[in-house]
């Protein structure tokens, strides 16, 4: 037995219950397993323990047996005085910290089998990622919802958060923000950074001076975009390189980190960046419009004059109108609610492999964009993570104290 089967142990999916006798009787409590520690110091941090009626906070520390707290000279570590349960596979010795005090001790071996840890790793060799889905048609469709709401809301924060420290930094210039934002979410990720690199060089009043046949070879001829795609695509726009006024635009650094792995030809930066740009021309640059939150109708037609799809459309709506409103209420002062994801309700569902794999969360069959919003970061955030412990879904089905 490896130290490392302990830590996927403890977990609510494996264990099932959170209530246990510790090895001097005292009752324990777990209302919260923690989340695993991946840098030095106790296994486990952001823990809340119940121990004879008292809420303790802090982490938890996960041996083989008992002694290796000693031999691991965590009594003498100020870092492992936080830890309020000590929790080993077999018991050998009462332990204390730093300060001299017990700490209690959960012992696995009473309350579980051998039989029980393997039976985890048979099912983690199987590629059992998500345990709730077998039995998650009989929980109740509030909670889903509850959960895939929070996360949705969660993720629309984080992007507004991100868009708002983009603000900053160009002296809250809200439609530099966006034209940033949508050139950097008009690829695919592999080349979003190098597209995000590329926007932020490129000033606005260029596109409001000059029509697309003048800046278009200047841009992607300099950031090195040209000589990056393959022939097939580059003899579409060889002729932009001819036309573009040189000496008069401003000098753009080689970016040259664009890819093309698994992707097809009309997914190739190239293209998806002459799409961009062929919808700033029919704009004139000017993006103040689309800076007022409109409903999804709108701002579907506002991005119609591009070469993009219904699907290419509406990540664009999520990725970079979206959280640019959010971040502009932030920059007002005013509440950042869920009622901003309102605008997702009317947009199509986006099928990858993240949401393909966890749809099984969904409580309805009638999938709509706002729902794939929150599945993305109950992905990221809970999932991918397993951090069931944390999730409604994961409490309400395994009995975890709210």
């Amino acid at each position: 037995m490896k130290e490392a089967v302990l830590h996927q142990f403890w977990n609510p999916i494996w264990l099932k219950k959170d209530t246990f006798k510790g090895t001097r009787s005292e009752s324990l409590k777990i209302r919260n397993f923690g989340t695993l520690n991946p840098l030095q110091g106790p296994d486990f941090i952001g823990a809340e323990v119940e121990i004879d009626g008292l809420v303790q906070y802090g982490a938890i520390e996960i041996h083989l047996q008992s002694s290796h707290w000693d031999e691991h000279q965590h009594q003498q570590d100020p870092r492992y005085n936080q830890v309020v349960l000590h929790v080993v596979w077999f018991h050998n010795r009462e332990i204390c910290n730093q300060l001299g005090n017990t700490i209690p001790t959960l012992c696995l071996e009473d309350h579980f089998t051998e039989k029980d840890l393997q039976k985890m790793q048979v099912a983690q060799t199987h590629k059992r990622v998500y345990p709730c889905k077998n039995a998650i048609n009989n929980l109740d469709a509030d909670i889903r919802n509850e959960q895939l709401n929070d996360a949705a809301f969660n993720r629309l924060i984080e992007q507004s958060e991100e868009c708002f420290q983009l603000a900053a930094s160009v002296n809250f210039d809200w439609e530099r923000v966006l034209f940033i934002r949508m050139l950097a979410y008009c690829v695919d990720p592999q080349n979003r950074m190098s597209a995000l690199q590329l926007a932020r060089q490129l000033p606005l009043k260029i596109f409001r001076r000059y029509p697309e046949s003048d800046y278009l070879g200047w841009i992607i001829e300099e950031s090195g975009l040209w000589r990056a795609s393959p022939k097939s695509v580059q003899k579409q726009t060889e002729i932009y390189l001819h036309t573009y006024k040189k000496n008069v635009f401003p000098r753009i650094t080689d970016v040259g980190a664009w890819q093309h792995r698994n992707l097809r030809p009309g997914s190739y930066p190239l293209v998806r960046i002459g799409h961009f740009f062929n919808w700033v021309g029919s704009r004139k640059g000017y993006w103040d419009d689309l800076l007022a939150e409109q409903s999804h109708t709108e701002a579907d037609i506002n991005l119609m004059s591009g070469s993009w799809n219904e699907l290419q459309r509406g990540k664009l709506i999520q990725n970079a109108l979206l959280p640019v409103w959010g971040a502009r209420r932030m920059f007002l002062g005013l509440s950042l609610d869920s009622s901003l994801l309102n605008i997702l309700e009317a947009g199509t569902f986006e099928l990858n492999r993240i949401t393909s794999e966890i749809r099984f969360l969904l409580p309805v069959q009638k999938y709509q964009q706002r729902m794939s919003y929150g599945l993305i970061q109950q992905y990221k955030q809970y999932c991918s993570e397993k951090r069931c412990s944390h999730c409604k879904i994961g409490k309400a089905m395994w009995n975890v104290s709210q």
